[in-house]
């Protein structure tokens, strides 16, 4: 029975109250600079394209970008941003708004299942660990597949340990499978088979052969296929030869080789893991280990009474060991890949602050762990700080002097505010007269919040990069140019970031990069040849082209009749008859 609001503990509230104004604060950060930050090439140009064709061709089954079918990827993410678009308009932070909607709603959901789990202590420092990690922010604010990848397949393992085994909640299993389901629907077959992957190494190494009839595979399975089944069959029938491309090329063969060209060294994720978790890389190193070693919760009790007085049978699940689990499972799988990218470590983020929640939590005393995210945190504010400083060590070329300036001077503001924030945080935990618990809370809330500042501030100074390449002007020579009567070419180059702020395709010349493609629509949209190009532009009676730069040379060496209307080192706008 909950006691009146009068009995309830003044520290309680205090601390409740922090933390939702913490989160509040977070959010405005998390949110705040999504339509501030240029589109960068040319993932986002490309995520942010492909539910723009969508929306405009009206075409919802077939994924489409520059009017070609693009069929690496389900269409889950397309079919969210469509509908986004169509509610909020087009524009650059709508694109990003499922991506980071997504992130921060796993934030929340860390929380409910760190004080499920654990305690709420324990949900509320999860919470603000994962916000401020400096992978989880970075990419919860990168329009890509994979933020929305990893909520679905991590919200299924937090419904499979809500789950754990009961009868009254078979609710939780069967959702945990519908949750694979999107996850699928997300990013293809990863969605299944990396959790799948999880608990057959979970299984293996606890030796719970019993837990396999009880999760339900092919009931489950047959779930995850009923969810799926629609688009791929539509797909196939629209597409002969989709499958082979779909599971074959798409999965296996990306997975298997570095036909990609994404292959990096053995250490890449090790590196990247260190930086990506900046700064709790000691609590999360610790609380795995302290999962690993003190979960004995699940394994060794007996019967035990529910709220009620009924007994109740053990759980089933080592909740923090498969957390440890997943989390491994996900760096095991990726690791001997010929495929190697950064996000693909992201899922194992969630779990690891979990189980840093639980460390900090529970480890009575001052926290060694707290102080070394202080110390971690200091000296990424060093960094930033002295980035200034660091123009003249650097000599970066003349046209990025003044983008490096600006990269420079969002840095230096960002380790000004992270600097404040790790002094604050330190004080708060040193001297405040709260309980350790209380202290705790706020020291972690503070450094959270000044670390996500920061990462703000920082990312704001990435537009100087696409300003380098010359993708806002080159758009804005573009828009005075073309007309519906001008023919557009993309010549050894498919400027995406351009292509999406324009919203109109063009025809590709020579260069497919990513429009590759074995499915056709039958729209005349490539020319195979330089020569191709050069009749149809003479021929053309207005016309604008984006060119490579070392193809303009060799274009202006044939004598080319064009009007140059931006140059950058990485593309060439021209016209003819403008």
């Amino acid at each position: 029975m909950n006691r009146p609001t009068s009995q309830i503990d003044p520290e309680l509230r205090s601390r409740t109250l922090m933390f939702g104004l913490a989160m509040l604060v977070l959010a405005a950060l998390w949110f705040g600079n999504l339509n501030y930050r240029l589109l960068s090439e040319p993932d986002e140009g490309r995520y942010a394209e492909i539910p723009r064709e969508m929306l405009a061709t009206g075409d919802w089954l077939a994924p489409h970008l520059n009017d070609i079918q693009y069929l690496e990827k389900p269409p889950l993410q397309y079919w969210a941003t469509a509908a986004l678009y169509r509610v909020l308009g087009v524009s650059p932070w709508v694109s990003r708004f499922y991506n980071s909607a997504l992130g921060f709603l796993l934030v929340l959901l860390v929380w409910r299942v760190g004080r499920r789990l654990y305690d709420e202590s324990a949900g509320r420092i999860a919470a603000l660990i994962l916000a401020s990690s400096v992978l989880f922010y970075a990419l919860g604010h990168v329009n890509t597949l994979d933020v929305g990848l990893t909520f679905w397949m991590n919200a299924a393992v937090f419904s499979l340990l809500a789950w754990d085994g009961e009868r009254t909640r078979r609710w939780a299993l069967w959702l945990a499978w519908a949750l694979l389901g999107f996850a699928v629907l997300q990013k293809g077959l990863v969605g299944v088979v990396l959790p799948g992957f999880a608990l057959a190494l979970y299984i293996l190494i606890r030796r719970e052969w019993s837990l396999i009839p009880r999760l339900c595979p092919i009931r489950g399975m047959l779930l995850v296929t009923a969810i799926n089944l629609p688009w791929w069959w539509l797909m196939q029938q629209r597409n002969p030869g989709f499958f082979d491309w779909f599971f074959i090329h798409e999965h296996y063969t990306r997975f298997t080789t570095t036909e990609h060209g994404r292959e990096q060294p053995w250490w890449y994720f090790t590196a990247l893991l260190l930086i990506g978790t900046l700064p709790w890389v000691v609590p999360m190193m610790r609380g795995a280990v302290a999962a690993w070693r003190a979960d004995k919760e699940t394994a060794d009790v007996g019967a035990q009474l529910d709220a009620s007085g009924h007994t109740r049978a053990a759980p089933v699940l080592a909740r923090s060991q498969l957390l440890l689990v997943w989390a491994g499972a996900i760096f095991l799988f990726y690791a001997p890949s010929g495929s190697k990218l950064a996000p693909y470590i992201l899922p194992m983020l969630p779990p690891l602050a979990l189980l840093a929640g639980r460390h900090l939590s529970r480890t009575p005393g001052p926290h060694s762990a707290l102080v070394g995210s202080f110390a971690l945190a200091a000296a990424v504010a060093v960094g930033l700080l002295a980035l200034p400083s660091l123009r003249a060590r650097l000599s970066p070329p003349p046209e990025q002097v003044v983008g490096y300036s600006q990269i420079a001077q969002w840095g230096f503001g960002a380790g000004v505010v992270l600097s404040m924030a790790v002094l604050q945080s330190l004080l708060r935990l040193k001297f405040s007269r709260d309980s350790l618990a209380a202290r705790r809370e706020r020291a972690v809330a503070i450094l959270a919040i000044g670390m996500v500042a920061a990462l703000a501030m920082l990312s704001n100074g990435t537009n100087a990069i696409e300003t380098w390449r010359g993708a806002p002007q080159a758009t804005a020579a573009l828009r005075r140019t073309l007309t519906p009567d001008t023919a557009f070419y993309c010549v050894d180059t498919y400027p995406q970031t351009v292509i999406f702020a324009l919203g109109q395709t063009c025809v590709t010349v020579r260069d497919h990069s990513e429009l590759e493609t074995q499915f056709d629509d039958g729209v005349r949209n490539h020319l195979d040849t330089i020569e191709e190009f050069t009749a149809a532009w003479q021929a053309a009676p207005k016309a604008a082209a984006v060119v490579a730069p070392a193809t303009w040379h060799s274009l202006m060496a044939q004598g080319l009749e064009a009007q140059v209307l931006f140059a950058s080192t990485t593309m060439v706008v021209i016209a003819r008859n403008p």
